[in-house]
């Protein structure tokens, strides 16, 4: 994993109970190729979601008709 994302910071579950992945993240072959750049994790709906860790969100808007 490249320095840029190592940190110390600690982190934690967002949710709480059963850690499930439903879809893990899988690296593309370049910069712009096909891949999954986080991971998706279960919960039910209405369960609280939480941030794993202190941050900035970096992007939010819409990406080739989905939104992120």
């Amino acid at each position: 994993m490249p320095d840029e994302f190592v940190s110390d910071v600690p982190w934690r579950w967002p949710v709480e109970g059963t850690r499930r992945v439903s879809v893990a993240y899988r690296a593309p072959a370049h910069a712009y190729g096909p891949g999954h750049r986080g991971m998706d994790i279960v919960a039910s709906a209405g369960d609280p979601v939480l941030a794993p860790a202190e941050g900035v969100v970096a992007f939010q808007g819409v990406v080739v008709d989905r939104p992120l």
